[in-house]
């Protein structure tokens, strides 16, 4: 198993992430969305662009 942390600050607790195997050049997955927590946040930023 891997793990990494990312730091969601700059970003307002959005993640957009794409996963990868190197021993399967086929495997990708796509991560997106916005890690709730409580307190107030903002709409999708990519909502405008």
């Amino acid at each position: 198993m891997v793990r990494h942390r990312f730091d969601l600050r700059a970003s307002r607790r959005w993640y957009d992430l794409t996963v990868t195997s190197a021993a399967d050049p086929t495997f990708l997955r796509r991560f997106a969305g916005h890690v709730e927590n409580g307190r107030v946040g903002v709409s999708d930023p990519a909502l405008g662009s």
